[in-house]
């Protein structure tokens, strides 16, 4: 006999640590490229049993509407980070600092089960 609730509790921790290391890793490579090291600030809070996380950094940003969508049927082997994040979090919103020096915000959602 399986057990479900053990089943269920490792694809969430999976999917949750999948998203947050994408996202953690395309402001390491890609928001920091060719400019001085930086911080990444992660913030974790549970509210009314929901999983919020927000990434914070002052590297460059993005437009993530813009940003292509991954031919699955080709099997690519990058360029899969948004997807990913997209995939396994609940709700995605990213706010792109207004001002130089400001912060870029991504917030990732994810309902807890039960």
């Amino acid at each position: 006999m399986q057990d479900t609730g053990h089943a269920a509790a490792s694809d969430f921790e999976n999917k949750v640590v999948s998203a947050v290391g994408e996202a953690f890793n395309n402001v390491a490579i890609h928001g920091y490229a060719n400019r001085a090291a930086g911080d990444v600030e992660l913030e974790f809070e549970v509210v009314n049993n929901v999983l919020w996380i927000r990434l914070a950094d002052t590297g460059k940003g993005y437009e993530p509407t813009t940003a292509p969508r991954p031919d699955l049927g080709s099997l690519p082997e990058s360029h899969m980070g948004l997807f990913i994040i997209d995939s396994f979090m609940d709700e995605v919103s990213y706010r792109r600092a207004d001002v130089a020096g400001g912060r870029n915000v991504l917030t990732l959602k994810k309902r807890l089960s039960g």
